[in-house]
């Protein structure tokens, strides 16, 4: 049996990762810091061996016995009854794209446009068949993992044009030595849920068109943003915090619960449990009234209304 344990990396902190002796290996030898991971030249003459084979199937043979890590965090055997393996999660989500025809110029202008893009881009270098781009992004949530990753493969093909390789989306997937001397790094990489909402159609309505939608996830992310920075206490009146969880849950459903307690931080007294707790109340009622009839009475405008009275401005968007 499996059980999810869900970590969070502090200030200070090192992400841990599981290593395993290679491919076929079913238990990892031991934990090593990640960072740690991609900086290690020990198997640089390997991956240089590696690259230079002409044929693919030399080229996979090499790769299954090579160790690997598993970048997304660690795994826990329980001893004791249930006997259950627990994995906790690190906050990284691990991407590779395609790279067989560029040219190094060319890819080191790729890391310089991806890590302005990206500001969660935590790691990006050449993979250990040289074919791939290994990209690893910090992310706020395990709990958004697929989407997160789906909005970044998103924006990876859409903006950037590169083929992805999908296999990473198990995040179990073991990432092999990496070698690239001038690979980018940034151990401070944001790891802010409003990245992926500027990016992603992340709109509970189904009427809305694809535009409008992304209009309004970013409008909503931007203003969250303003509200932490400044430490606005929009959550002062509880009945403006009701009326802006119905607002969020009728815009955004289960996903809005992340802006929610973004919001509700500012406050000295904020407690994730207590926050959360409101939320589901929140769309208890509002999933009540919609049963009624008529649809959700609550709607995003009301989050903007609010937005507003506390001396904050709609941010323009553009395609």
């Amino acid at each position: 049996m499996n059980a999810i344990a869900f970590g969070k990396i502090y200030a200070g902190e090192k992400p841990m990762v599981d290593l395993f002796e290679n491919q076929s290996s079913v238990k990892a030898s031991r934990q090593i810091p990640l960072d740690e991971w991609l900086h290690n030249d020990e198997h640089r003459k390997e991956i240089e061996l590696i690259r230079s084979m002409s044929l693919e199937k030399f080229q996979t043979s090499h790769l299954s016995l090579l160790p690997g890590v598993t970048p997304s965090g660690t795994s826990f055997w329980h001893p004791w009854p249930p006997h259950q393996t627990s994995f906790t999660f690190n906050d990284f989500i691990c991407v590779e794209v395609v790279i067989r025809n560029v040219s190094p110029e060319e890819l080191e202008d790729l890391k310089i446009s991806l890590s302005r893009e990206f500001k969660n881009l935590y790691y990006a270098g050449r993979s250990t068949s040289g074919k791939e781009m290994t990209l690893i992004f910090r992310i706020c949530s395990i709990d958004y993992y697929g989407l997160e990753y789906m909005t970044i493969c998103d924006e990876l093909q859409g903006r950037f044009g590169l083929t992805l390789d999908v296999s990473h989306l198990n995040f179990r997937h073991l990432l092999l030595p990496q070698y690239d001397p001038n690979a980018y790094f940034n151990p401070d990489a944001s790891d802010d849920m409003t990245i992926f909402f500027r990016l992603g159609r992340w709109s509970n309505k189904g009427e809305r068109s694809y535009d409008e939608s992304r209009r309004i996830s970013y409008q909503v992310a931007v203003l969250v943003e303003q509200i932490i920075e400044n430490k606005i206490p929009i959550f002062e009146d509880k009945r403006v915090a009701y009326q802006v969880g119905n607002s969020l849950f009728a815009e955004f459903g289960e996903y809005g619960r992340c802006f929610f307690n973004q919001i509700a931080c500012v406050s000295d007294d904020y407690e994730k449990i207590k926050c959360n707790y409101q939320y589901s109340s929140c769309m208890e009622s509002t999933l009540e009234e919609a049963a009624l009839g008529g649809g959700y009475h609550s709607s995003i405008g009301t989050f903007f209304h609010h937005c507003q009275k506390m001396g904050l401005q709609i941010p323009a968007f553009t395609k």
